[in-house]
């Protein structure tokens, strides 16, 4: 009895860490819900992306236009080139976790290129920037991935909670607050 429930704790262990041992059924299942998640979740951004640029132009400073609305254009279309993928590729595992990557990579590459580039010019707070990586840790929550995947993609996020040592505020009350 001992050994069987050492069996099936080391089974979990092994289930939730990798996919190497996980049946077809399970791979299939899984790689469908992660095209689904990926399409869902890129749908929203292509919609909500240009809208969010009307709210640039008018809530943020006319000198951080020249970084914001270019990196955001290269963020819709990744999101665009994720939906098309998505739909071509759809049978493919390892398609659709490269894809998965990159749907939560773009919001946080576009973040970390406002938060870099405008973090000095502009002194006040990125209106609406903020919650961005509060949006990611909960997008990696809906993805079925195994824990090293998560892992991996967790510590891309964490490193932006990190910020504040770029912009300088890296102790004060907001950057260990986000932390």
């Amino acid at each position: 009895m001992i050994q069987n429930i050492i069996n099936g704790i080391t089974s979990a262990i092994r289930d939730t860490t990798s996919s190497k041992y996980h049946s077809k059924d399970f791979v299939f299942a899984r790689s469908e819900y992660l095209r689904a998640r990926i399409t869902i979740i890129s749908l929203i951004f292509v919609v909500l992306t240009p809208l969010w640029a009307i709210f640039d132009w008018f809530l943020l400073p006319e000198e951080s236009r020249p970084v914001v609305l270019p990196a955001r254009a290269l963020m819709f279309i990744g999101l665009l080139m994720t939906l098309y993928f998505s739909k071509n590729y759809e049978k493919s595992t390892k398609v659709n976790l490269f894809l998965s990557g990159i749907t939560l990579a773009l919001p946080a590459l576009f973040y970390a290129v406002v938060l870099l580039s405008l973090s000095f010019i502009i002194p006040h707070s990125l209106i609406g920037y903020s919650f961005i990586p509060y949006l990611l840790v909960g997008m990696l929550s809906i993805f079925p991935f195994t824990l090293v995947e998560s892992f991996i993609l967790g510590i891309g996020l964490l490193l932006q909670l990190f910020s504040g040592f770029i912009t300088g505020l890296a102790f004060s009350a907001e950057s260990l607050q986000s932390l």
